[in-house]
């Protein structure tokens, strides 16, 4: 039986037949491949990401196909989307730990921050307001301290956001 790794143990194709069974999901040989993908990328992945992982052993399986399964898959919390900055969505398998980004404007730096680093902002929500927020994975955009150190002499991200 073909397994399939991930950070913390192996996977069989029948593991990841329940795991899409478990949130109503139709098991079908194209969202099998796609999971597997997931699972084995080992951080944050566009579409792109996997369609490159699985292309040359699955022809039969398209990048808008790819799009469409991961939409699915963010509509049942299989995957997070998030933003990084570089002008395409990423995402992120929610099997992982949690955790946030800030994104520097200028230099494109990401930093990965723990998930507890937010929770004084979710209380705050939550006893000010009655708010209950959910974030799941968030990237916060601002400026690294290199930057704010050098005055802004690094080099612009390629894309313009400065």
């Amino acid at each position: 039986m073909e397994t399939v790794m991930d950070q913390r143990h192996p996977r069989t194709r029948a593991d990841l037949a329940v795991m899409l069974r478990s949130r109503g999901l139709r098991v079908t040989p194209q969202r099998i491949v796609i999971l597997a993908a997931i699972l084995e990328a080992q951080d944050h992945f566009s579409a792109e990401d996997i369609y490159s992982a699985i292309a040359d052993d699955n022809p039969g399986i398209n990048l808008s196909t790819v799009y469409r399964t991961l939409e699915t898959f963010e509509q049942q919390h299989l995957i997070r989307r998030t933003d990084l900055g570089r002008g395409r969505i990423v995402y992120y398998y929610v099997g992982r730990p949690s955790h946030h980004h800030l994104v520097c404007h200028h230099c494109g730096r990401i930093i990965q921050i723990e998930e507890e680093v937010l929770q004084p902002l979710l209380d705050q929500l939550l006893v000010r307001y009655g708010f209950h927020a959910d974030l799941p994975h968030q990237s916060i955009f601002g400026h690294c301290a290199a930057c704010l150190h050098h005055g802004g002499e690094e080099e612009p991200l390629p894309n313009g956001k400065a």
